[in-house]
């Protein structure tokens, strides 16, 4: 057996790790899961119904549908620039290389509110499901994570969309707190 060692091995294992951190918080704080907490209709709105708030999805619904697109995609951060925070500007610098958040190797992932399959091309497959209503929580495209130079810092842009006219994107920003990353901002930029 050889081991070699080089710098783009080395910083592809911290994406690694930080995909292993963050995966389940990407998931939670982007896909919303509208099967147990969907607002009042219209029409019950206007009659005052009223519907609970639920603060964690029942057992007994099955973890939720979700497509993630294996391709990073490219995504400018110069038009954001004035809402990035400054320790998150190394983004910027033009040494500083975006790397592959999801491993290419993945192909499932399975928690106990997500059921994710990552597609190479995600969007057939999404034509297929999105008419399948509140059970599939939409596709998620994610663009490269930029780690900055004391891998203490991370940024990586977001969109979930769950319909032609449901989408959200934002910029979520990273954190490395005692050896593990974590969420710290996310900050949202558009949805329709």
């Amino acid at each position: 057996m050889i081991i070699s060692f080089c710098a783009s091995c080395i910083s592809q294992s911290v994406a690694d790790k930080h995909f292993r951190d963050t995966f389940d918080a990407v998931l939670s704080s982007t896909v919303k899961d509208f099967r147990y907490n969907n607002p009042p209709t219209f029409e019950e709105f206007k009659k005052g119904i009223e519907k609970p708030f639920l603060e964690k999805k029942p057992d007994s619904l099955s973890p939720l549908k979700v497509i993630v697109s294996k391709n990073s995609v490219d995504f400018d951060f110069h038009p954001y620039l004035n809402r990035i925070p400054l320790n998150y500007q190394f983004v910027m610098k033009p040494s500083v290389k975006g790397k592959e958040y999801v491993p290419e190797e993945l192909n499932e992932y399975l928690s106990e509110d997500f059921q994710v399959t990552f597609k190479v091309d995600p969007h057939k497959t999404f034509v297929k499901y999105s008419g399948e209503g509140l059970d599939h929580g939409g596709m998620l495209q994610l663009g490269k994570i930029f780690i900055n130079d004391e891998e203490t810092r991370a940024i990586m842009w977001a969109r979930i969309t769950r319909s032609k006219l449901d989408g959200t994107e934002t910029i979520i920003l990273f954190e490395k707190v005692e050896g593990v990353w974590k969420i710290k901002e996310r900050i949202g930029i558009s949805m329709s």
